[in-house]
């Protein structure tokens, strides 16, 4: 063997060497003809396809690493918004470090809205919505077909876009079925997502549409629990959770907080008239009444029967006096219909107030109070009285 066919030979020895601990990046070469430059090709092939199976390893275990953490974040969120919170830091910290975020569907309005946790440069920037069929998202809501733009400025940009923006990726999200929304991921540098990236988004997508609708039943079965069926105001179970939960507030931060309670005058001779079914009417429209009066801080809750009851937190007994004054007028001259048709007569209601820690301290106690001064309203009807008389 000659001296170059030895050197040869060494330098093929130390390249194998090297694949071996895992170096595949110098590219194997040979001057020799023959059996030595026909292994050096054969090493040279061996080094290539490793490398690439070592790319396609590495996407993969990028891929089962994001999908795990977000079937993850599925089992530990307990609702709709932690859990797209999760996904999207996810999908920012694994794969899209620039933009990236769920834009949702508002029925009502047939508009894309962005999420609060959508992801960019500028924290709490968050993108334009859109109506459904406009622009690159409504159009994907609209058809249910994942988009890939490879170059934004190619296709003369979107105005849905910051101008810097080149490439986009956005896919659709299903619950139950139908498109609920969509993930979007955006960058500035054109091509930055590949065919790899919109088969991971859809998958992810698809995963985050199953948990979202398990989240949704799960959301639906703990309001139907604390909600009354009839009118749609929290039930008497929830009320009591509620007023323990307040009395404790007020009595660490020493706020006040009132009740009212109150009941609906003559509701007997009411559903003896014109049947149960309109009373249950009658009731729904008394509780929507109530619902839009007070403030969001406020609970309204169907108390039972035809009682209803208020907790006002931070509320003294003079602003409570002012509040159930407000309500009582508000019943007192509304004009009520059977059915939507028929005009009936004077609908009135009684309330009673009661002020922590004015007129109790604890919760049956004040509750007790609310009713004694309710009582005392019944007598003479559509009036409001306090605790103290």
């Amino acid at each position: 063997m000659t001296g170059g066919m030895e050197q040869a030979l060494g330098e093929l020895i130390a390249a194998v060497q090297r694949m071996s601990r895992g170096d595949l990046e110098g590219v194997i070469r040979s001057k020799e003809e023959g059996a030595l430059g026909k292994l050096a090709r054969a090493l040279e092939d061996l080094r290539v396809s490793l490398a690439a199976q070592r790319v396609v390893t590495r996407l993969h275990t990028r891929e089962l690493s994001v999908l795990h953490r977000v079937a993850l974040a599925g089992t530990e969120a307990t609702n709709q918004d932690e859990l797209i919170a999760r996904v999207t830091e996810i999908l920012a910290s694994e794969l899209y470090p620039e933009w990236v975020g769920f834009l949702l569907l508002d029925e009502t309005r047939q508009q894309l809205v962005p999420h609060p946790s959508y992801r960019g440069p500028v924290p709490g920037a968050l993108p334009p919505s859109m109506r459904v069929g406009e622009g690159i998202s409504g159009v994907v809501v609209q058809r249910g077909k994942p988009r890939l733009i490879s170059d934004l400025e190619a296709k003369g940009g979107a105005a849905e876009f910051a101008p810097e923006i080149r490439a986009v990726l956005c896919v659709p999200v299903r619950i139950g079925g139908e498109v609920e929304g969509v993930i979007r991921a955006e960058s500035t540098r054109p091509d930055a997502f590949s065919h790899a990236d919109l088969r991971l988004l859809s998958t992810v997508a698809g995963q985050v549409g199953l948990v979202l609708e398990k989240v949704r039943l799960y959301e639906e079965v703990k309001r139907q629990a604390i909600t009354d069926s009839l009118t749609g105001l929290y039930n008497n179970r929830y009320f009591y959770e509620t007023l323990e939960k307040e009395l404790a507030r007020s009595r660490r931060y020493r706020h006040p907080c009132s009740l009212l309670i109150m009941d609906l005058d003559d509701f007997k001779r009411y559903n003896d008239r014109y049947g149960h079914l309109a009373g249950d009417e009658l009731l729904r429209e008394l509780a929507d009444l109530m619902r839009r009066t007070t403030r969001q801080a406020d609970t309204v809750a169907r108390y039972g029967g035809e009682e209803f009851a208020v907790i006002l937190p931070e509320t003294n007994r003079a602003q409570a006096l002012t509040v159930a004054e407000r309500l009582r007028q508000l019943v007192d001259t509304r004009v009520f219909t059977v059915r939507g048709r028929e005009r009936i007569g004077r609908v009135t209601i009684s309330v009673g107030v009661a002020t922590f820690p004015d007129d109790a301290q604890e919760v049956e106690a004040l509750i007790h109070a609310a009713d004694m001064a309710l009582f005392r309203a019944k007598v003479k009807k559509n009036c409001v009285c306090t605790a103290v008389g």
